[in-house]
């Protein structure tokens, strides 16, 4: 039995529309209402034209697009004229996202993508608009084919298609037991707070102000207004001070509100097989992943989360994709780094985080040196050739890469400890990379001439996502690569090979 999203689905598209079109809109039906240029008024004929053919389309659409789940696969079919069909084996799916917009809020929809981790479009398949209920409906589905497969491996006994039965009608079946999520972390309001600073949202209002005013001098000259207002500042030293304080006030509580909006709802939960990231006041988010498809993890700090003792940690799972909601799958960007590492504890407990970590020999800070600062010369040659006088620059250039270079060697560790192994790389910023050796997927030893001449080498770790994610570690000793490579030999021991 085939179903329809949920009506809401037309509105999204409405509003995905009114987004895509507003400075049109405002361009014609807010700031050139009462002019009756031809430009302006068969423009905003032409357009409720376009607009009354874009809403039969998005009825169409809806009307045309159906899913259903058989045969242990998820199918969905599109298309008004020309027909889509698509389907993604359930057994693939990886992570879950939810995205439940402020106005999907009151009538209780949501959105939801299934992920998996192949890298074709195919990879994913994203309902615009689902009841609440049969979100969950879905969801459950996924948890009881995963465990229905995971016990068929054990004893061949269960059969999934009866399992996907559940989802086509409205009486919810006996459910398997599932385990109870325990909240790990939610942040407090202080912790909100700073977390506006160090984000720098409150920079956010300077391209939208930018954007905003090119738009609008597009269509009418506002350089006279925007002089008299100058001048009218201007015009005393108090009046100047106080539209800076003025501006100030504006500027960090549209960081703080802005930041509130996004961070003000987190929430870091798990239960036994998965973990929940959940954020977003207005527009909540949701992503889970299964802690198996857990491939490594990163602890990023930016040099003003040193100082204060803050980490953002990132989850690299199978199926997650370069620059795909980011900020959704980390594990709240804002952590105390006491905080953090007890939390990966007490919810990736397969992964053990290294405290004794080796340094780099003194020959490595040779190598470094002597590396020739590419770029640095080449904006030297540049400006001796075209603007001689502004040689200095290069000078300031050469003395910042230098410097970076030395505080990459002070900062940089590694450690091998049983399956595991860390990175800790990075200067003024440093990112610390775990992960396992059963998860690393393939991996590269190289050496330069300058690491041949003092017995160095580069290694390189791939692990599994959409496409690949790959660390690198630079200048270690040449029989730390040796023995690297035998580490990873081990990894023979430890897969298990399909029949």
């Amino acid at each position: 039995m085939q179903k329809r999203e949920h009506p809401m689905h037309i509105f999204q598209s409405i509003i995905d529309f009114i987004r895509e079109n507003i400075f049109i809109i405002i361009i014609l039906f807010v700031l050139n209402w009462g002019r009756d240029e031809a430009i302006f008024m068969y423009g905003r004929w032409a357009f409720i034209g376009f607009l009354i053919l874009s809403f039969i389309r998005m009825i169409l659409n809806w009307f045309m697009t159906t899913y259903e789940f058989k045969e242990e696969t998820a199918h969905y079919y599109t298309g008004v004229f020309k027909k889509t069909h698509r389907s993604i084996p359930l057994y693939r799916v990886q992570n879950v996202r939810r995205d439940i917009p402020f106005h999907f809020k009151l009538f209780n929809i949501t959105s939801l993508k299934l992920e998996t981790g192949m890298s074709q479009d195919s990879g994913s398949l994203h309902f615009k608009a689902l009841s609440i209920k049969e979100a969950d409906r879905i969801e459950q589905l996924l948890a009881e084919i995963k465990l229905a497969s995971e016990q068929e491996e054990e004893d061949g006994e269960i059969e999934l298609d009866e399992l996907t039965e559940s989802i086509q009608t409205e009486d919810v079946t006996e459910k398997r037991e599932v385990s109870e999520r325990t909240v790990h972390f939610n942040p407090t309001k202080k912790e909100v707070f700073k977390a506006s600073f160090l984000s720098f949202s409150f920079l956010a209002i300077i391209p939208l102000a930018i954007t905003g005013y090119l738009q609008i001098e597009d269509v009418i000259d506002i350089e006279d207004q925007l002089l008299g207002i100058y001048s009218l500042i201007t015009s005393s030293k108090m009046s100047i001070i106080i539209t800076i304080l003025l501006s100030l006030i504006g500027v960090f509580l549209f960081g703080i509100i802005y930041t509130y909006i996004r961070y003000g709802k987190y929430e870091i939960a798990s239960d036994e097989n998965n973990i929940y990231i959940t954020s977003g006041i207005l527009n909540e988010k949701s992503f889970s992943v299964r802690k198996e498809r857990v491939q490594a993890i990163q602890i990023n700090q930016s040099f003003l989360k040193k100082l204060l003792g803050l980490a953002d940690v990132r989850l690299i799972s199978a199926g997650s994709s370069i620059g795909e909601a980011s900020e959704v799958s980390s594990l709240y960007p804002f952590l105390p780094v006491h905080r953090a590492y007890s939390i990966l504890e007490e919810i990736l407990p397969q992964f053990s985080v290294l405290d004794n970590m080796n340094k780099l020999p003194k020959r490595s800070l040779k190598v470094k040196m002597l590396r020739p600062p590419i770029f640095s010369l080449i904006v030297l040659a540049g400006l001796l050739w075209f603007a001689p006088k502004f040689w200095w620059i290069a000078l300031i250039l050469l003395l910042i890469t230098y410097g970076i270079r030395f505080f990459e060697y002070r900062n940089t560790r590694y450690a091998m400890e049983g399956p595991f192994i860390q990175f800790k790389v990075g200067g003024l910023s440093s990112t610390v990379f775990i992960t396992t050796r059963q998860l690393v997927t393939q991996i590269e030893v190289e050496q330069g001439i300058l690491q041949r001449k003092y017995n160095l080498t580069s290694i390189k770790t791939y692990n599994r996502t959409r496409f690949f994610h790959v660390e690198f570690l630079e200048d270690i000793p040449k029989e730390v690569g040796t023995e690297f490579v035998d580490w990873y030999a081990d990894r023979l021991q430890e897969i298990e090979y399909d029949s």
